[in-house]
């Protein structure tokens, strides 16, 4: 049983991403204000958490009532099925690099393609705009593990690992070991990254957090009525004055009214590449008023709650957001096909239009997201069974 606003959430959150990254390459100014922006948590780290909430509800279920053999055969086709479109991604990459030699992508994976497409292929880096799916592929197989240590009430086990790998990151540690073995096998003077943009032992602290929610909703044991209380309305009150004031910091970071300096600082501990504390907290207190709404924003005394509630819920609950976010997976690698594809069709010569027109260009890709999940649809879709054989061998039954 698939829960149509989470699929909604998905939905919303890869329209964002499209868009982001759109922006990046072209310049659109309504893109990069939906992802990507300064000091205000981007989609991919609630389509991380997502992606962990519904791996914990989904194989969470097969292993509590199915077997851990069910659980994993399929979770490991699963795997397999994201590998296999995560390789289709970088041979394609790889083949442009062949074709246009001097091209943008050629820009992105420098002077030694086949390497990059090697590193990729073995999880170990990641060209642009794919972090997700490698990232993914090594949270999803160490996901058998967790699961039967939340199956078994080993949640706090759980927890710390996943806090002492966020930690790791945050005092360097990662980073001092990939540059310890860059330079050791040599890739340190080969114009490869070892890693990717988005480091994995930070953000899996979303993935396996998700995981954790997932695995008690699996269980039926997550319960959100203390969101009814008092102090769980301050904390939503606290949480919007934390976003509000990020959002703030986003605006004049971005309109350059700080001091080259401040501006610098407040990258670093706003990074999103490692997760910094600073951008852990602003995003759960968002994930955090989020789940209020959701939860109890219906039956709020004040009208603009109420409203706010309603619309979240039109939007995640509209029919075509959940569409997308049902197909996923298809739908992320249409999307970085796409930046790719704008990228060899020669990115520059559209940045140099009017602003209008670059918005437009933005969207109108943007909108082809929905051609990608209804190929996926059409071709998921099961083929009737043949009339002929099924009457020979029993009758059909009636409807």
């Amino acid at each position: 049983m698939r829960i149509g606003i989470l699929d909604g959430f998905r939905g919303w959150f890869l329209v964002c991403m499209t868009m982001g990254h759109l922006a990046l390459l072209i310049g659109s100014s309504f893109g990069r204000k939906l992802n990507h922006q300064f000091g205000f948590p981007d989609v991919a780290q609630g389509f991380v958490l997502l992606s962990g909430l519904i791996i914990g509800i989904v194989y969470g279920r097969r292993l509590l009532y199915r077997s851990e053999q069910t659980m994993r055969q399929s979770l490991f086709a699963r795997i397999r099925t994201v590998y296999k479109w995560h390789a289709l991604l970088l041979v394609a990459i790889f083949v442009s690099t062949l074709l246009i030699p001097n091209g943008p992508v050629h820009f992105i994976w420098g002077d030694r393609p086949a390497l990059s497409l090697a590193m990729g292929l073995t999880l170990l880096s990641g060209p642009m705009f794919i972090n997700i799916l490698p990232m993914y592929i090594v949270f999803m197989a160490l996901t058998p593990l967790a699961l039967r240590a939340l199956r078994d009430g080993r949640e706090i086990t759980v927890v710390v690992l996943s806090v002492l790998a966020w930690l790791a990151v945050q005092v360097g540690l990662v980073d001092w070991v990939q540059s310890g073995i860059a330079a050791l096998t040599g890739l340190a003077g080969q114009d490869v990254d070892l890693g990717l943009y988005l480091d994995r032992f930070a953000w899996q602290i979303l993935y396996f957090g998700g995981l954790i929610v997932g695995m008690r909703i699996a269980q039926d044991r997550l319960d959100l009525s203390f969101l009814k209380t008092r102090t769980a309305t301050a904390a939503f009150a606290l949480c919007l004055i934390i976003a509000a004031a990020i959002l703030t910091l986003t605006i004049l970071r971005n309109e350059g009214r700080f001091p080259l300096e401040t501006a610098e600082w407040l990258d670093q501990i706003f990074e999103r590449r490692t997760l910094t504390p600073l951008a852990l907290i602003e995003f759960l207190a968002v994930a955090y008023i989020f789940v209020w709404l959701l939860t109890v924003g219906n039956a709020s005394s004040l009208w603009p709650v109420r409203q706010l509630t309603k619309g979240i819920r039109m939007v995640m609950e509209w029919r075509p957001m959940v569409f997308l976010g049902q197909h996923s997976l298809q739908v992320y690698t249409w999307h970085v096909g796409l930046c790719y594809l704008v990228m060899l069709g020669g990115w520059p010569w559209i940045r140099e239009l009017p602003v209008w027109p670059r918005e437009a260009i933005t969207v109108a890709l943007m909108l082809t997201l929905f051609v990608a999940a209804w190929l996926n649809a059409r071709q998921s879709k099961p083929k009737p069974a043949n009339t002929k054989a099924r009457s020979a061998e029993q009758p059909v039954p009636s409807q």
